[in-house]
């Protein structure tokens, strides 16, 4: 799926697209490590802090990060258990940061104060946000 071609014989119709990492959720399930590293990276499991892009059965939309160290096969246990029925892990984790309220509630460095180098893009959510219940966070 990394050519216009490919994406327009199954989405005909579409305008925009971002390449993911690992598909880690799938129909409420979280996929094996053999079935995310079809379409992962070769370091995708890896222990660091992960963040991913998920829907609920609701369709809310949700961006969900890891405030320790964990595999991508932990996030994908807890974004099921969370309630998301699909979810794509973002990156690896390095270059992905979770921002709300201008603080940084996830990055893929193990300090919180340390900011992901720049990347070109991003997913910006627009709307009412459900606050973090994490004391830390709201600090």
């Amino acid at each position: 799926m990394n050519t216009d071609e490919a994406l327009r014989a199954v989405m005909p119709d579409y305008t925009d697209a971002f390449t993911a990492g690992a598909w880690i959720v799938h129909n409420a399930i979280p996929r094996t490590r053999e079935q995310m590293q079809t379409s992962a990276a070769t370091d995708f499991n890896d222990p660091r802090r992960r963040a991913c892009f998920g829907v609920t059965a609701d369709g809310e939309i949700a961006l969900v990060g890891s405030l320790e160290v964990i595999t991508t096969e932990t996030l994908a246990r807890a974004a099921a258990a969370a309630g998301l029925v699909e979810a794509v892990l973002v990156d690896s984790g390095f270059s992905t940061s979770i921002v709300f309220a201008n603080k940084i509630i996830v990055t893929g460095h193990t300090a919180p104060n340390l900011p992901s180098r720049p990347v070109p893009h991003g997913l910006v959510l627009v709307g009412t946000p459900e606050t973090p219940t994490d004391e830390e966070t709201l600090k």
